[in-house]
Order: C-alpha cells, then sequence, then structure tokens
C-alpha cells in the first residue's frame, strides 16, 4: 500500500471511532475512492465479481454433485442386475447338480438364458394364444402389412407371429436369436427398416423396455418404424386372460409407451386403439 494510501486508512480507522455514523459512512466512500484513485482497484466492484465467481462455482459443483450422483445410480442399477443374474446362475447350477447335471464343468458352460429357463419355455407353450387370439392378432398384425412392406428389411423382435403374417405377405422379415437386447446389440448400426414388437412389452420391467428400445433405435435406418402391439386389459374378463399367462410383468398405457418412445429417441407417428372393449392398442413410431 502506497503512503499516502496507508495515512488515508489510518486517519478512516481513527475517524470511525469517533464520527457519527452518516460521517463515517462519507468517509469510507472516500477512502474507496482514494484507493481506486491509488490503485486502480475498486473495493466494491471486486467484491461483486468475487460474490458472482463464487455463485458460479457453487453452481458448477452443485451440478457436478447432481451427475456423480446419477452415475452412481447408473452403476448401482448396473451391479443389481448383475447380482440378480449370478443368483440366478447359482440357483440355476444347484438345480443341475442336485442330480440332472452332476458335472460341473458343463453346468458352468451350459448356456443360461435366466432363472427356470426349461420352465419358461414351458409356460410359452403352455399359455400361446388360443386360435380365436390368435386370429386376432394375425388380423391385427395384417394391418400393418402396407406400411411395412415399405420399410425392409423387417425385425421381428420376440413374437415369431409376426414373422407367418409378413412371410405370407411376401413381405422380407427375420426374427432375432435368444434375447431380444443382445441380439439387438450384436447387429450392425441401421441394418433394419422396421422392427416389429409385438406382446413383448408386457414381459419386461422398466429398464429393460428402455434398453430394448434402444437396442432397437440402433439396429434401425434412419427414416425406419417400429410397430409396438400392446395389451392393455380394462375388464375383470381381459385382466383375467391377461394375468393368466406367468410371463406377463404388467400392462402398460399408451400414453406411458409414447413417452418411453420418445425418450429413447423415437418420433411417434401413430397411436391406434384397437376396436373393443378393452384399451389395447398400436403404435408406430419412427427414427428421425
Amino acid at each position: 500500500m502506497r503512503p499516502y494510501t496507508q495515512r488515508v486508512a489510518s486517519l478512516f480507522r481513527a475517524a470511525k471511532r469517533h464520527l457519527p455514523r452518516p460521517v463515517g459512512d462519507w468517509l469510507r466512500v472516500r477512502r474507496r475512492d482514494a484507493v481506486r484513485l491509488g490503485t486502480g482497484v475498486d473495493i466494491h466492484e471486486v467484491a461483486r465479481q468475487v460474490a458472482v465467481i463464487r455463485e458460479e462455482m457453487l453452481g458448477d459443483l452443485e451440478q457436478r454433485t447432481l451427475d456423480l450422483l446419477a452415475r452412481q445410480d447408473v452403476v448401482l442399477a448396473s451391479y443389481d442386475r448383475r447380482v440378480a443374474a449370478l443368483v440366478n446362475r447359482v440357483l440355476d447350477l444347484e438345480e443341475r447338480l442336485g442330480g440332472q447335471n452332476p458335472n460341473l464343468l458343463e453346468a458352468v458352460l451350459a448356456p443360461h438364458h435366466g432363472r427356470s429357463s426349461p420352465l419358461a419355455a414351458q409356460a410359452r407353450v403352455a399359455f400361446e394364444p388360443n386360435a380365436e387370439e390368435r386370429k386376432l392378432l394375425e388380423e391385427r398384425i395384417g394391418r400393418h402389412v402396407g406400411v411395412l412392406r415399405d420399410h425392409t428389411p423387417v425385425l421381428d423382435v420376440g413374437g415369431g407371429l409376426p414373422l407367418t403374417v409378413l412371410h405370407a405377405a411376401g413381405v422380407a422379415a427375420t426374427g432375432v436369436d435368444g434375447d431380444p437386447v443382445l441380439d439387438l446389440a450384436r447387429r450392425p448400426e441401421a441394418s433394419a427398416g422396421a422392427v416389429t414388437l409385438v406382446g413383448l412389452i408386457e414381459r419386461l420391467e422398466l429398464d429393460d423396455v428402455d434398453r430394448l428400445l434402444r437396442g432397437v433405435h440402433r439396429v434401425l435406418r434412419s427414416g425406419g418404424l417400429v410397430v409396438v402391439e400392446a395389451s392393455y386389459p380394462t375388464s375383470a374378463g381381459s385382466l383375467a386372460r391377461f394375468w393368466r399367462d406367468p410371463a406377463r410383468l404388467r400392462p402398460w398405457d399408451a400414453s406411458t409407451m409414447e413417452w418411453l418412445i420418445g425418450h429413447a429417441g423415437f418420433t411417434p407417428v401413430d397411436v391406434r386403439a384397437h376396436p373393443g372393449t378393452d384399451a389395447d392398442y398400436a403404435l408406430i413410431a419412427q427414427r428421425p
């Protein structure tokens, strides 16, 4: 600090103890002016800039904290799925080592598609749609043939019934092999013109629905379509039919499905309510 600035500061401290408050305020302003003239620094402006920087740093710190918490949630959810898969694997090994397959190496290396996969396969056969329900589904899928014909090749994920309808109509279509999410991850990007999801959404939890839709988004080329056929029971009879299949986890409302489709990067094109007392629907969306 320069000598005259020191003198001003000393006089200010002495006056502050003896002078009335208005005079003290006046001297404070004069001191600020003297410091600005002597050093070129505006104390109040510096204090304001420091406050602004502090707020920016606090905001940045808060945002980084939220980002870290979000990443932590993703990592924890991933670990939860892995732990669940390992638990299922151990239980499956216990079943196999209980007499069906005493060879530990074979048990470890054998393909594993989830807990009690033989039982799940038997349940799928036992609760396949009857002739009447199958005919209804074929009619509903048939309404999309005209649109899908212009977006080949078509990839059917999870159903199988769309393949029958599409092949009968002369539309080039194939199905997935094994787990839909893993199958989609193995396929080249932008390799499909359209994807059909029939009777699959009801069998998945929220995270798996999102993973599936993002996988579909990856394999679809720009302008490609995804067609979702979903059941939404609203009557006692339809609820009973819906829950009779043990593989079904929950129904998805059309508005919820539309939001999930948009969240995965698609643009909803049409939501078609099927005739009848239930709120069954078809949702068509496009990859931009």
